[in-house]
């Protein structure tokens, strides 16, 4: 096992990680090349790719992560820099799609896809080296186009009255003496509790249900997480009493 350890770690830093810092760094417009061919001829006025890139800043950001050399942290670094400097649309957010050789935006549609990879990178560079304005840079990206593309497509597919469905079809519901739904905080807002609820009422006939709530009850109304009011949705009560 260590003979194959040692094999893959061969390969790994004297073929592929020295490979793209020897042949695919741009040393006149920055950040790599966007094209290698089949023959090891590398065109340097070709376009660069938001993934591409995202990809090579992974790559580097874990390789300094887990051997703790030098250089793949100088890779990384510049991967990084290029993604922020060029690829983050500034005025509008979000991520271009690709770029010219010298760093312009050429195609500048904004696709979630893109977005998650440079997320994802930003992120891996943040675990090696515990950059905050890297991660305050990740932070903001996901915040303002990220949440922006994720959940209306998530919630194009977790519908609440599918869920209700699920839920039936994985338990004997009218064999139960009391359904307990938990984890709904980490649901939210891909999912709003009070749809689940209405979906759960016809499936589950006389068998109680029992879902807990992350916020604060003041006798009255439900606050979720202690910010969002209930709108009048759910009928709660307290199940234990505040300690004194």
């Amino acid at each position: 096992m260590d003979s194959f350890k040692q094999t893959m770690q061969d390969v790994l830093e004297n073929n592929i990680l020295r490979y793209w810092i020897d042949n695919v760094t741009d040393t006149v417009n920055g950040g790599y090349y966007g094209r290698v061919d089949g023959h090891d001829i590398v065109h340097a006025d070709a376009d660069k790719g938001a993934i591409m890139n995202a990809r090579i800043l992974w790559s580097f950001s874990a390789a300094y992560r887990v051997l703790g050399k030098k250089e793949y942290l100088e890779a990384a670094t510049r991967a990084k820099d290029y993604i922020l400097d060029h690829f983050i649309d500034k005025e509008f957010g979000g991520v271009y799609w690709s770029l010219d050789y010298q760093g312009h935006p050429l195609d500048c549609k904004k696709q979630t896809y893109a977005i998650g990879f440079a997320i994802y990178g930003l992120s891996e560079y943040v675990r090696a080296t515990g950059d905050q304005k890297t991660l305050d840079k990740a932070i903001a990206l996901q915040q303002s186009k990220g949440d922006e593309g994720v959940l209306p497509a998530l919630r194009s597919v977790l519908k609440e009255d599918k869920l209700a469905q699920k839920i039936a079809s994985k338990v004997d519901v009218a064999s139960l003496d009391l359904l307990v739904l938990t984890g709904v905080g980490a649901v939210y807002p891909m999912l709003r509790t009070h749809t689940l609820l209405s979906a759960l009422h016809p499936i589950m006939g006389k068998t109680p249900l029992l879902m807990f709530f992350p916020g604060k009850y003041d006798g009255h109304s439900l606050r979720l997480f202690n910010v969002l009011g209930e709108d009048h949705y759910y009928r709660a009560f307290r199940l234990v009493p505040e300690s004194v």
